[in-house]
């Protein structure tokens, strides 16, 4: 829950948006009915956030002219989809990980055993190892053989499932300007702190150093170094909040999550 973020309405300045994305707002504006969806349409253009509406003008506010309503009958699959692919994320990254660290173990074995009897050790449970396997029956040298094709196998075509859904969920979301198209439009510093705030949304653990994020930001047409990076995130408070020192996220803590951590301050540990 302390991941629950909120931005304000006014929070993303008219700096930001391209000339076509504007007017896609200006005719939301034009309505006083759908002037509330403003700021949600906004931030799903900034973000490339996956909108789910059934607000015609809102819904191509964020899209394009192209979009329809039609596709809400997918809206269900796709968020699935979206659910699918953190579910095997983390089952993806279990699996890997554990093969890391048993791979990390032995490797910490082998050389602890160096340390202690150097070549000759190493060399020795090598041909204990040997003589182990030479002894060990066919049958059971197939089932170990079989069980680790199993395993990899499971780990391929999970990584396979993976990239599918979420390659569904990431194409039902808006498609942003290309940084080239913003370069010919917007200022350095607005196409950096676009570039801050579509990579900074999707770190996992929520925050991250001004550092931290340089290396992960895209390739960009406009300077992008820590001191820039920097510069941009303590130029928009509104739109960056540095939850501690040096360390900054997309947005603050909703309300209701700061009184409920508030209340039961062991949530926050860790």
């Amino acid at each position: 829950m302390p991941l629950i973020r909120v931005i304000q309405d006014d929070a993303v300045p008219p700096e930001l948006m391209t000339r076509s994305e504007s007017a896609r707002l200006d005719r939301l504006r034009a309505k006083p009915k759908d002037r509330n969806d403003i700021p949600s349409a906004t931030l799903s253009m900034i973000l490339g956030a996956f909108y789910l509406t059934n607000d015609g003008p809102a819904l191509r506010a964020a899209y394009g002219e192209h979009a329809s309503l039609s596709t809400r009958d997918q809206w269900q699959q796709i968020l699935k989809a979206g659910g699918d692919a953190g579910e095997l994320g983390t089952a993806m990254q279990m699996g890997f990980g554990l093969a890391a660290v048993l791979g990390s173990a032995g490797f910490s074995a082998i050389k602890a055993l160096y340390r202690l009897a150097g070549p000759a050790g190493i060399a020795a449970v090598g041909g204990l190892a040997y003589a182990g396997y030479r002894r060990t029956g066919n049958t059971t040298k197939e089932k170990i053989g079989s069980g680790a094709m199993s395993v990899l196998l499971f780990l391929g075509e999970l990584l396979v499932e993976y990239q599918d859904v979420q390659g569904r969920f990431e194409r039902a979301a808006p498609a942003p300007p290309t940084w080239e198209e913003q370069a010919a439009e917007l200022s350095d510093e607005a196409i950096l702190a676009r570039a801050c705030m579509h990579t900074l949304a999707r770190v996992g653990r929520g925050h991250c150093s001004a550092r931290e994020l340089r290396g992960l930001l895209p390739a960009l047409p406009v300077p992008s170094g820590e001191a820039k990076v920097r510069q941009v995130l303590r130029a928009l408070p509104a739109c960056f909040n540095q939850v501690y020192a040096g360390r900054w996220q997309v947005g603050e803590v909703a309300d209701p999550v700061t009184q409920l951590l508030d209340r039961m301050p062991e949530l926050a540990i860790g």
